[in-house]
């Protein structure tokens, strides 16, 4: 059965949100940057990404986003700034896991979201 909040016009609307994949590395070297790959399957979307490290105080990654077309895969890069990649250095060489967890959010051209999670541990 179709409700009527399913047709704008008495055009259907299309509610279901894009396919969003996420893979590259799981074991990256701190560097400028964390990267982690993107892709919204058969349909144009745009990803947005954030993120933060784990075992250095109050610092988050800088946001990323990027516009894909059906079938792309893209490389969103997280940097980090001098401040935040010499403080997880210290933490490394302190014997502390550092991870970068990123969360990744696709909208689609009518405005459905997906949303991803990943955790990469830096070393």
């Amino acid at each position: 059965m179709v409700a009527l909040d399913d047709f704008i016009y008495g055009e259907p609307v299309e509610s279901v949100p894009p396919d969003l994949q996420l893979s590259g590395k799981k074991k990256q070297e701190l560097g400028n940057a964390v990267k982690v790959k993107a892709s919204c399957g058969d349909e144009a979307c745009t990803a947005s990404a954030e993120g933060k490290l784990t075992k250095v105080k109050k610092d988050k990654l800088k946001p990323a986003s990027a516009g894909l077309g059906p079938g792309e895969t893209t490389t969103l890069k997280l940097k980090l700034t001098k401040k935040t990649r010499k403080k997880a250095d210290k933490a490394l060489d302190k014997g502390k896991k550092v991870q970068a967890k990123v969360t990744v959010d696709a909208t689609d051209t009518v405005g459905n979201l997906a949303t991803a999670k990943r955790t990469i541990k830096l070393k």
